[in-house]
């Protein structure tokens, strides 16, 4: 609990039983002794009792228009940390959450030393999220500079085609162009979980608690060895993306944490290209993108452009070689994944 909760919650409590005091004369006055205990108790739970509940912050303090990331670099990460509030504080910050903390003496193997700040905008958009990372990036303090783009979204799909119905002739040629855009979230690290915590002084006989971790918002602490460190994975009362984030920065600012960060989701290392499909490829084809292959039924797999080109993208060539009525969709790359699709139907006289 932040100290202006704990004082608001103190202020509430003396002038409640002031009031009462007020109230009930020669009652109150027998009861004198039983409500200083109730006080004692208040205060006992105000500055003791909740000290691993997460300070309340506003889960919309920050989202993917303006927020940037920075790495800093290795000489500077001990440097930073002990300013990490002001480090950047030109920039004009809202403000600044550690994600990420690895200083030397965390893990028996050669690393170099890491940090990572979030550094909330005082004033959002693209274009000021680009010149805060154009600015960090002249800073020699800093390794790498990106902008924020891991905030929960709603799946987004404006896709779609010139045209949703043609008419043609066998013989055309048919020129299709993509507009509109595929987004959907994929998250990339666990939100109910942070690891790895390696402290400085770890005791392999002690049962760590939640209470080790005030203002981390943990549930529960679970002890591992990865080989080449001691370490604890940290589980969430009420897990979300905010939350994840928020716990990490609370446990990196104990001095006696040598390494903490976010838990991340490994995805698949390969790259889908963009994908055109003729749902009848006997009576038509695309001619200027190469073909996907076939299953081994000798169904078609599609069109994709095997050069990377952005003509895959803006436009697909499809010839009619027979009458009938077939679909031409495009779907779109999300690297390791696919994502929303648009259609149009053609029909060939």
């Amino acid at each position: 609990m932040n100290s202006t909760y704990r004082k608001s919650f103190v202020c509430q409590v003396l002038t409640g039983w002031i009031g009462l005091f007020k109230k009930g004369g020669r009652i109150m006055r027998k009861f004198k002794l039983a409500i200083m205990l109730g006080l004692i108790i208040a205060l006992i739970y105000v500055f003791v009792g909740c000290s691993h509940i997460p300070p309340k912050v506003s889960d919309e303090i920050w989202d993917n228009q303006n927020a940037v990331y920075v790495d800093i670099a290795p000489e500077y990460v001990e440097e930073v940390f002990d300013n990490w509030e002001n480090a950047f504080a030109d920039l004009g910050l809202k403000a600044v959450f550690i994600t990420k903390k690895e200083f030397e003496g965390a893990y028996d193997i050669d690393y170099d030393p890491s940090l990572t700040l979030l550094l909330v905008l005082e004033k959002g958009g693209t274009e000021n999220q680009t010149t805060a990372i154009e600015t960090l990036k002249t800073d020699e303090r800093v390794r790498s500079a990106r902008i924020l783009a891991d905030v929960p979204f709603e799946p987004v799909n404006t896709l779609h085609l010139n045209e949703a119905e043609i008419h043609a002739k066998v013989g055309d040629t048919i020129t299709l162009t993509v507009n509109g855009e595929s987004k959907e979230y994929a998250p990339w690290f666990s939100f109910d979980s942070i690891f790895t915590i390696v402290l400085k002084k770890y005791n392999k006989n002690k049962t760590y608690t939640p209470e080790d971790f005030p203002l981390s918002g943990a549930s529960r602490i679970e002890a591992m060895n990865l080989g080449y460190a001691d370490y604890l994975e940290l589980y969430l009362e009420t897990p979300s993306y905010y939350n994840a984030i928020k716990a990490v920065h609370a446990v990196a600012q104990d001095r006696n944490v040598l390494a903490v960060g976010l838990n991340y989701v490994g995805h698949p290392d390969v790259i889908y290209p963009d994908k055109w499909f003729v749902s009848d490829t006997a009576l038509a084809e695309i001619t200027n993108l190469k073909p996907n292959g076939w299953d081994g039924e000798g169904n078609h797999l599609g069109y994709y452009d095997g050069d990377w080109s952005e003509e895959q993208r803006t436009a697909a060539q499809v010839l009619c070689n027979q009458a009938g009525t077939f679909t031409v969709t495009f779907t779109q790359s999300l690297g390791w994944r696919m994502g929303g699709s648009a259609t149009c139907t053609i029909i060939v006289e």
